[in-house]
């Protein structure tokens, strides 16, 4: 579907605000102190407060992100029922890394592209991969920003899937466009996008 066609348009305003009726209970319930209409302060990092530890700056450039250990399994869970049991899975924003080293050590049938625009998160995913021993078996991270369209997908193996997890709800509403937009192009009439 087209961003330039209406009845897309209408159709993406009406997810998100979908999403937004439903997550901000959530969201509210987890931080009262976040408003309808308001985003989370922002450390210097650039990352939402509490979401990031960091390890000293004498280790590894490998980040923690707390969230993970707590989601990793029930998303898991979910990606078993959707996720084809080969091919080339994308992982748009891939954070700190530790939700793709954990996913292809789950579902080794697949290969799990990670990706982000993030210098820091991109050097991180890579000292996850070696701190795993994924270096040589994983695709190294790609440098994506999601709103740099087309993108431009290394290798010549087709995507089967696209995955985005603690995406959608805090970036902008452009940042969702491009990647439906994205995946419509990318993926196969069957396979999946899944969204966290």
């Amino acid at each position: 579907c087209s961003t330039q066609t209406q009845p897309c348009k209408g159709w993406l305003d009406q997810l998100f605000h979908e999403l937004m009726a439903f997550c901000h209970p959530v969201i509210h319930s987890l931080r009262p102190d976040i408003k309808a209409n308001h985003s989370p302060l922002l450390h210097s990092s650039g990352h939402p407060e509490g979401m990031v530890d960091s390890l000293p700056s004498s280790a590894d450039a490998r980040l923690f992100f707390p969230a993970t250990l707590r989601n990793r399994e029930a998303i898991a869970a979910v990606l078993l029922e959707w996720l084809p049991s080969e091919g080339l899975v994308l992982e748009v924003a891939s954070g700190s890394g530790e939700h793709a080293v954990f996913f292809q050590q789950q579902f080794p049938g697949l290969l799990w592209q990670s990706s982000d625009p993030d210098p820091a998160h991109l050097a991180s995913i890579q000292a996850w991969m070696v701190h795993q021993g994924l270096a040589d078996y994983m695709p190294q991270p790609m440098a994506l920003d999601v709103l740099e369209q087309p993108w431009s997908i290394r290798g010549s193996a087709a995507v089967s899937a696209i995955v985005a997890i603690n995406l959608i709800h805090i970036a902008p509403w452009r940042c969702c466009v491009a990647l439906v937009t994205e995946a419509a192009r990318l993926l196969p009439a069957d396979a999946p996008l899944v969204l966290y």
